[in-house]
């Protein structure tokens, strides 16, 4: 993870501090607390590409304001940062907040090193899909929908991202549209 700074959201004490540990074993560049924008945007000065790593806090709502904030931000090394939940326990209704908040990916126990590189490394060096309507932002979930919520999902209209992400460039856009999301086929099939 050279190169990539972590910085971690959540309680100082228990599952915050072991994440803080955890991060510290994976081999990130920088580890620190997350503290808002302002010092993530300073992060980004320091390291092209920030993770923010969200120990668990009983339910992944916790974290709506910071995913808010962050997928709200203008600036697309901000509005893309990876941000992975780590949750304790293999709960539905957990996994299932995670995702419709729009976290790029929800981390089980257990949080081995290897384990956890493995799945932050999924997050660099290919492209990805993100998606933007009125209720949502955040990486392609649809294969976690049923055809119900896909369809009430403002009428499926979005804006449609493809990005990559890298140690040396940071957040790259590769292509931005329109689309109609329940039907968009991956363009590389």
């Amino acid at each position: 993870m050279d190169g990539i700074a972590a910085l971690v959201a959540g309680p100082q004490n228990g599952p915050g501090e072991a994440l803080m540990d955890i991060s510290t074993d994976v081999g990130f560049s920088f580890v620190a607390r997350y503290d808002g924008l302002a010092p993530l945007s300073g992060q980004l000065g320091r390291a092209r590409l920030c993770f923010v790593l969200c120990a668990e806090a009983g339910n992944p709502r916790h974290y709506a304001s910071l995913l808010a904030e962050l997928r709200g931000a203008g600036h697309p090394p901000l509005r893309f940062t990876p941000v992975i939940y780590f949750s304790e326990a293999v709960l539905p209704d957990v996994i299932a907040a995670a995702i419709e908040l729009g976290f790029d990916d929800i981390l089980t126990m257990p949080f081995t090193p290897e384990r956890v590189r493995g799945r932050l490394h999924q997050q660099i060096g290919r492209p990805l899909t993100y998606f933007e309507t009125a209720e949502y932002f955040g990486p392609d979930r649809r294969r976690f929908q049923d055809d119900k919520a896909a369809a009430r999902r403002d009428g499926g209209v979005a804006r449609r991202f493809d990005i990559s992400r890298s140690a040396r460039a940071g957040v790259t856009i590769l292509r931005e549209q329109m689309v109609d999301a329940r039907h968009d086929a991956d363009p590389a099939a």
